[in-house]
């Protein structure tokens, strides 16, 4: 079984043993208590949208009000652990070096990932795709290519991580066109699929 592939069902096992684990219901909040605990090896995380949403889970944790709508709206379904409160709410002190490490990870995976804001927004809105991000390893492709195209009333967003000619792991999201040109989006009605090649 190929490297994202295992790393699929790791996740897709991991989330649908949820309700047997005491905190597999908050699998963002736990990835970076985790990998905070763990020493904080931020060279392991493979995208930016995985490093910019682990870094500000410890804002989160402290009821920071984020500009970024896509990080609260994807912090409000991680278990209800979040609730916006502070505009200027900051890291605890444990979390500083972390949150660095995590910083400079992104910056230099920005450098490779040119993601387009339109389909990284959309992107951190899905749950599930954010939490299989988790599992990609920076190692196992070496670039990304992405879409976004609009048909019969459906725009669709890809991103495909891939090495050489092969794709080894997509993203694909659909929402309807007339929710993608609302001012204000149902995001809930954003459907995403995580598929990895054999």
């Amino acid at each position: 079984m190929s490297q994202p592939r295992l790393a699929l069902a790791l996740v897709t096992a991991a989330l649908a043993a949820a309700p047997a684990l005491a905190h597999a219901d908050s699998p963002i909040r736990d990835a970076y208590t985790a990998l905070r605990d763990g020493g904080c090896d931020a060279s392991t995380v493979g995208t930016p949208i995985a490093a910019r949403v682990l870094r500000n889970v410890p804002y989160a944790q402290r009821g920071k009000v984020f500009k970024s709508a896509e990080l609260a709206y994807l912090y409000e379904r991680d278990g209800g652990w979040y609730t916006a409160s502070d505009p200027a709410a900051d890291v605890a002190d444990a979390d500083r070096a972390c949150v660095r490490a995590l910083d400079a990870q992104e910056k230099a995976l920005r450098k490779r990932v040119k993601l387009k804001p339109a389909i990284e927004a959309v992107v951190t809105r899905d749950h599930e795709s954010v939490v299989a991000l988790f599992q990609l390893d920076p190692g196992s492709y070496k670039k990304v290519t992405q879409e976004q195209k609009t048909k019969a009333g459906v725009r669709s967003y890809g991103v495909y991580f891939m090495t050489g000619k092969v794709v080894a792991f997509t993203i694909g999201c659909e929402l309807p066109e007339v929710e993608a040109k609302a001012k204000a989006p149902d995001w809930s009605k954003l459907t995403c699929h995580v598929l990895a090649s054999n």
